[in-house]
């Protein structure tokens, strides 16, 4: 019988000579560059064989470079995903692993085709799972085959165990009866300020200035981002909500919301009339302010302010935090509560990270 120590070093052999899984990253914006930087930090079996954005791409055998900006200028190509997705499959590796951190409904139609020629997916484009019906079920058919090769935990709540949760429940043959809360860590940003005396012009520049917006602030502002996350929630809680079923009440001014992102910050002094005139017709009797998204199964899902009391659980949030609760049949009267930060480059770049750790591992 062979020693443990002679199988310890034959197995560490075998691992060693296992071919890595390859790794594409469309998007090395700035979740994609601190992305990029954890595949010089971390040891593990992963090779970076594509990097791309929507004008051009790098491919290569192990691109560890982190500086996107720097690396293979000689080499790079017009972006050509299915010239990428071929290069991908023809590399001798254990698994095909596309990270998709962009921002792209057009990248998000892919999805689907990905996974049916056994890529896996790594997610944080809330584009395909709150996509029109069709297009979403072709791909929750593709992704059940094998859960293990779409990752999608940083679509909501930047890799805060929401889905994941409400899997299980399921699962446990729980019945989601609603959910709701503060979905945006951006918006979590702003409202704390407001509710202590800052103008919401003044604070949205403060959530500029910390990285925490979208490169248009009105993308944050408009509610569309978080009625997609209250999407992607309905339909992993097993109701079939549409972007379209959302009621979206939007903190951009009507006159700001067209033209170029210069027209809308010069203009911003709008912003704070608007704000409050949201505000005075917002539910809830509270001094605070929180913006929030719900649903609940006859339907009815809402996106905007909401007045809330200090003593309530939103009026604790801190930071750029998400809080989610859960209502089900043994989580009825006291709700089931998920909280952490849902925000920021690093925090979703880290989601993303562990997917591609699980999609390699599967």
């Amino acid at each position: 019988m062979a020693s443990s120590e002679g199988l310890l070093k034959a197995t560490a052999e075998s691992t060693a000579r296992a071919p890595a899984a390859a790794v594409a990253l469309l998007g090395p914006g700035r979740v994609g560059r601190a992305l990029l930087s954890r595949f010089e930090r971390t040891q593990g079996r992963l090779r970076l064989a594509a990097v791309a954005n929507s004008s051009e791409m790098l491919l290569g055998t192990d691109l560890i470079e982190p500086d996107w900006s720097a690396a293979g200028a000689d080499s790079r190509t017009d972006t050509d995903l299915d010239q990428l997705v071929h290069w991908l499959e023809g590399l001798d590796c254990s698994r095909s692993i596309i990270i998709d951190a962009t921002a792209s409904p057009e990248v998000a139609r892919r999805h689907a085709g990905w996974l049916k020629r056994g890529l896996a997916v790594v997610t944080a484009n809330k584009w395909a799972l709150a996509a029109p019906v069709l297009q979403w079920q072709a791909l929750e058919r593709e992704w059940r085959r094998d859960s293990a090769r779409y990752q999608a935990s940083a679509t909501v709540g930047a890799g805060l165990p929401v889905l994941s949760t409400l899997d299980r429940l399921r699962q446990a043959g729980e019945r989601i009866e609603a959910v709701g809360g503060a979905l945006s860590g951006t918006m979590t940003h702003i409202c704390r300020q407001v509710s202590a005396g800052t103008k919401p012009s003044t604070a949205l520049a403060s959530a500029v200035e910390a990285g925490l917006t979208e490169p248009d602030p009105r993308h944050d502002l408009d509610g569309l981002d978080v009625a997609r996350k209250l999407v992607i929630l309905a339909r992993a809680s097993g109701h079939s909500l549409t972007l379209e079923q959302v009621d979206v009440d939007s903190l951009v001014p009507p006159e700001l919301a067209d033209g170029p992102v210069e027209h809308f910050v010069s203009g911003l002094e709008s912003l704070d009339k608007h704000w409050q005139r949201c505000v005075d017709k917002a539910p809830g009797s509270g001094a605070l302010i929180a913006h929030v998204g719900r649903f609940d199964p006859s339907g009815k899902a809402r996106v905007g302010l909401e007045r809330i009391e200090p003593g309530q659980l939103l009026a604790s949030l801190q930071g750029a935090g998400n809080l989610v609760e859960i209502r089900t049949g043994c989580y009825r009267e006291q709700p089931l509560v998920i909280a952490g930060p849902g925000a920021g480059v690093e925090v979703t770049a880290l989601a993303l990270w562990s997917g591609v750790q699980l999609s390699a591992n599967a």
